[in-house]
């Protein structure tokens, strides 16, 4: 497996955006994920180009023509931790630490470097196999965890809506290594795409890899919304059958598809050697 096999898959030029060079900005911000105070993102935008991604909503047009840096960030964030009790920082909530411009840029392995020294630790999420070339600064902290996203059994798919991404067999294979390292490894099958996602297929390719598996919908809030009208377009064009069906279990909670894969979720939980949490 190469870890850095799919750095050159992005559509876009990683290299357009400026860094963000106020000295007084902080790195380290509020996490609203249960469990942690602070979150770091090392780059601002995204190179996996994931046209369902709800940040699409939240910010202007360039999240996806451009990815932003920040200037002098080892140094900023070796400042914020000296003001902090050591705990794990979480890695991956608005942009994915190990997107294509890390391989050249190694703003998050520096950032790994800086946790590792004071005592820090890190739970990472991302779509990349790019997340084992750090291993040796993962390994020696003391409450890391390392999760990998995948919506999608079919690379094909996979293709169509997060055109920037290694393959499923890559990031598997990057969570096998993961966890024969020692690291904790968690999967997020997200998202679930209505009648799109084989859940219980990309379980079975997960047996052994992992120690839990989080399930999540695909979350549109609004069919205004870029990222609604990104994916939408597709299903017209590819799965004009399943429209009607496809829009209702997304806008609707209560959709007798969502029901039905709660009742297949009880079932195979019974029979798994891993925690699943179903988030539907």
């Amino acid at each position: 497996m190469s870890a850095t096999s799919n750095s050159d898959s992005w559509i876009g030029d990683p290299r357009l955006g400026s860094d963000l060079s106020n000295q007084a900005q902080p790195v380290l911000l509020p996490c609203s994920v249960p469990g942690y105070e602070y979150q770091l993102d090392p780059y601002i935008g995204c190179g996996h180009q994931c046209l369902y991604c709800y940040a699409l909503c939240r910010q202007n047009g360039g999240w996806m023509n451009e990815v932003r840096s920040y200037t002098n960030l080892s140094g900023r964030l070796a400042d914020q931790v000296s003001q902090l009790d050591p705990q794990p920082i979480y890695m991956g909530w608005h942009c994915d630490p190990y997107q294509p411009i890390e391989a050249q840029r190694c703003q998050t392995r520096e950032s790994l470097q800086v946790l590792l020294d004071a005592g820090f630790s890190a739970c990472i999420l991302t779509k990349s196999d790019l997340v084992v070339r750090d291993i040796d600064l993962l390994s020696p902290m003391a409450e890391v965890s390392v999760g990998i996203s995948l919506g999608f059994s079919d690379d094909s798919l996979r293709c169509l809506f997060e055109l920037g991404t290694p393959p499923n067999s890559s990031r598997i294979a990057a969570l096998r290594t993961l966890k024969e390292a020692g690291i904790v490894t968690y999967a997020l099958i997200c998202p679930i795409m209505p009648f799109l996602t084989d859940i219980p297929m990309l379980l079975k390719s997960l047996h052994g890899s992992v120690d839990s598996v989080w399930l999540y919908p695909i979350s549109i809030q609004q069919e205004a919304g870029r990222n609604w009208q990104n994916i939408w377009g597709i299903i017209n064009e590819r799965y004009p059958d399943l429209t009607t069906n496809f829009r209702n279990a997304v806008f609707h909670s209560d959709h007798e598809y969502w029901q039905k894969q709660r009742t297949l979720m009880e079932e195979l939980a019974k029979k798994s050697d891993v925690e699943l949490l179903v988030n539907f």
